[in-house]
Parts: structure tokens; sequence; C-alpha cells
């Protein structure tokens, strides 16, 4: 019942959180698919983390002997569609900014790509979606059940690094905002990368605790529903 217009407020409120969230620490520069970039990446890690919580729960009663092959495989195939999907929106977004060209826009992909952060952009490109959509492209791979918890957790890390690239550039050393500015230097010490770590796994830790906590209160099996009865379950062995 509350999965429908969920989904409706969801589309808001990301939209809104990732302006007042991300989008606000570069007051200069817009962009009208950004709510939809931040969107892809999070179900993204939506789909990772329940592809890890499903290969877990599925060792214990009672979703022993009921989590299959078939399941995995589409668990990583909605992987592979969501590695798709954040690759097409963030690259539409650079290049409707490349090719405008503008003063106000062209600014945000100067400073991430220069004094170190371009690594993070290669590392982006290559880890976020090349080498996820060559590997989620193998069936064998998506029905094996410890290749695609590694899949999920390097996703998980992935999107780590491209929500850093998109917040911590625009507290570097020299901001870019015309000509002659020397634009942005990696100005992080290692302290500043230890607390951003320590508050993401903070922040994630408190949400797992109520999430587990929750998870214990509800069925893990959907009651009353016939396609469990006529479905033939192949286990995971």
């Amino acid at each position: 019942m509350l999965s429908g217009p969920g989904v409706l407020l969801y589309a808001l409120t990301v939209s809104f959180a990732s302006f007042d969230w991300n989008l606000s620490v570069d007051a200069k520069w817009y962009s009208t698919i950004f709510g939809v970039i931040v969107a892809a990446g999070q179900f993204l890690a939506a789909v990772s983390f329940l592809t890890i919580l499903t290969i877990q729960l599925g060792q214990y009663p009672p979703l022993k002997d009921k989590v299959s092959r078939l399941h995995l495989r589409d668990l990583g195939c909605l992987m592979l569609a969501f590695v798709m999907f954040w690759a097409y929106v963030s690259f539409s977004q650079f290049l409707l900014i490349w090719s405008a060209n503008t003063r106000i826009e062209t600014p945000y992909y100067v400073n991430r790509t220069h004094g170190g952060w371009e690594y993070a952009g290669i590392a982006l490109i290559i880890g976020h979606f090349f080498l996820p959509f060559l590997i989620l492209l193998t069936r064998d791979i998506k029905r094996n059940a410890n290749r695609l918890i590694m899949m999920a957790v390097f996703l998980l890390l992935m999107r780590f690094l491209d929500i850093f690239y998109q917040v911590a550039p625009t507290y570097g050393a020299y901001p870019y905002w015309g000509e002659g500015s020397p634009g942005h230097y990696f100005g992080f010490s290692g302290a500043q990368l230890l607390m951003a770590f320590l508050a993401t796994m903070g922040v994630g830790g408190l949400w797992l605790y109520f999430f587990l906590a929750e998870l214990k209160r509800w069925p893990l099996m959907p009651e009353k529903d016939y396609r469990l009865v006529e479905e033939p379950f192949h286990a995971l062995g």
C-alpha cells in the first residue's frame, strides 16, 4: 500500500535532497539532471546491498533452499541495468555541458579533471562502469553467489568514491571560476580523509543497526503468496 505512493514521494525527496546536500556546495553551478544521477547511484547501491543481504540470509531459515541461482541472476541483471543507467545519465550531463561550453557550467568538470582529481574520475569510469559492465555480462558470474557478492561490495565502494568525487573537490585549495585561476588541487590531509571515511561508517552503521533491528520484526518470506508454491526452487548448493 505504501510502495506505489512511496516511489512518487521518493522522486521528489531525492531531487530536493541532492540539491540541498550535494548541489548546493557548488553554489554557482547547476544541472537539471543532477537529481536523476543521484537517484541512479542510490538505486545501484540499494540493489548491491539487497544482493549481499539476500545471499547472506539465503544460508539460514526461512530463506535456506529458497534462494536459487535464478534469483541471483535477476539481482545481477538489476545491478547491470543500474550500472548502465548511472553511466548513461552521468555521460549525458557531461556531454551537454561540454557541448554548451558555458562559463557557468564547465568549472564543475574543470575542477574535477585537474590537480589529482582526474585519477578519481578515471577510477569511476573504469570501476563504476566498464569493469562491472563487462563482468556482469557473464551469466556464470551472475549465478555464482561468492563472485556476485564480491561485485556488490565493489560497487558499494565505487558509490562511496562517486559521492566523494561529487562533493570533495569543492573544498580543494584553489577554486576555478575563471581564466587565470590555478584550478582545484587535491588538498586533503590524511586526517581529513579518515574523518570522511569514519563519518560515512558512522552514519551507515547507525542506519544498518536500525535496519537490522526492524528486519527482525517482519517475516522474511511473503505470506499467502501462491507463487511460492508453484515456483520450483533450486538451492544454491
